[in-house]
């Protein structure tokens, strides 16, 4: 009896343990369908996105080296071919892959970044100060990284136009997210995680609707300004406190976008900003290595400090010139002589002596009463007369 009840129990046993491996098998296999119909629906949001609120710029898809295997970028390409009028290129995660880049003027202004993900992008930081995307629309793929850790990075943040979206296995269709990063929620978060909508191609048909103003209020965020106050008339301190152009910009500046700010005497190291041995110093060094927000001192523009700083539409003018003396008036005669050129006045001396003699000849052979009081003199002023036609 003993012997059957243990070959009844190893029975249930293998029996469970078979279930337990096809539940397994099963979900995997249902994992991965979903996973498969997943990366369709991506691709075909990338797709309308191309073909929709990017139409009008050049598309850069930059993706890792796993994604090769989950994404059909194939597909993709065969249905954007005949859509699309603008250049295409493709950037694999390779090392040196930020030496393909465009030049960021190019990059920040006529191109849009898809950046397609299955790992976490640590090859972000290769690109360095290269990296500056005007607009980056990123699909995630893989689950496993989270889409805030994601949207926090600096790379993706330094974006001023950024989508992201992923599939929700929960609503089986892809999820648009954005970030506002100055904004916080009721909570007091930053709000570098917001649902913007469910992908489809009538509610994201436009760039505004894609990639909304992240950056519409600050929410009352205080910005650390990098400042010298020894800078009349922009920035200077009187009786009342703080005043000047750039101040007054400033004020007006906070009340629109709702944020406030901290000034500075002057820089650590009392310098303007000038790139020495590799860095900056001064005001511009404080805001390159982020320990302050931005600076609104007297800033000459220079390719140097467009390569490494974003500027803002020029607002103050300055000319720098040699000065003469003025010279006297040149005398009356030459009002006659300076209009012509010395081939003009060859000409015209040649054409007095050559048809002057013969108006005067032609005169005295007319028969008129007149032609004798003509003189020599009179067909010379005559001809120079119609010449240069100021003796009338």
């Amino acid at each position: 009896m003993a012997p059957i009840l243990k070959l009844s129990v190893l029975s249930f046993l293998t029996i469970g343990v078979l279930v337990a491996v096809a539940a397994r098998i099963s979900t995997v296999h249902r994992i991965l369908a979903l996973q498969k119909t997943a990366n369709h629906q991506l691709e075909d949001a990338l797709i309308e996105a191309i073909t929709g609120p990017l139409s009008d710029k050049w598309i850069i898809i930059l993706m890792d080296t796993i994604t090769d295997s989950k994404f059909d970028l194939q597909k993709v390409l065969f249905d954007v071919h005949d859509s699309v009028n603008q250049p295409l290129f493709l950037l694999s995660s390779q090392p040196g892959w930020e030496q393909q880049l465009p030049p960021p003027s190019v990059l920040k202004g006529r191109c849009a970044v898809v950046l397609i993900i299955s790992s976490w992008p640590s090859w972000l930081e290769d690109a360095g100060d290269e990296w500056s995307p005007g607009i980056l629309f990123v699909i995630r793929l893989n689950s496993s990284v989270f889409t805030r850790s994601l949207l926090n990075i600096p790379q993706i943040q330094r974006a001023p136009a950024l989508a992201l979206t992923e599939l929700s296995y929960e609503k089986s269709i892809p999820q648009v997210y954005t970030s506002f990063p100055l904004q916080r929620d009721e909570n007091g978060q930053r709000l570098v995680k917001n649902l913007i909508g469910s992908w489809n191609d009538r509610d994201f048909n436009t760039k505004q609707e894609l990639f909304p103003n992240r950056f519409e209020s600050f929410g009352g965020e205080v910005l650390h300004v990098a400042s010298d106050l020894d800078d009349y008339p922009l920035i200077y301190e009187n009786e009342d406190g703080l005043d000047g152009t750039n101040i007054r910009i400033l004020n007006t500046l906070g009340d629109w976008l709702n944020f406030t700010y901290t000034t500075t005497i002057h820089a650590e190291d009392e310098m303007w900003g000038e790139f020495v041995n590799g860095s900056w110093n001064g005001l511009l060094g404080e805001v390159y290595r982020g320990e302050k927000n931005i600076t609104v001192n007297y800033f000459t523009v220079v390719y140097e400090r467009t390569k490494d700083f974003d500027l803002t539409s020029s607002y103050f003018y300055e000319g720098f010139g040699f000065a003469l003396k003025i010279p006297p008036p040149l005398p009356a005669w030459m009002s006659l002589l300076y209009p012509f050129s010395l081939w003009v006045w060859i000409s015209i001396v040649g054409l007095l002596l050559i048809i002057a003699p013969v108006l005067y000849f032609l005169t005295l052979a007319a028969p008129s009463d007149t032609a004798s009081n003509v003189s020599l003199l009179d067909a010379v002023m005559e001809v120079f007369r119609i010449l240069v036609r100021i003796f009338k």
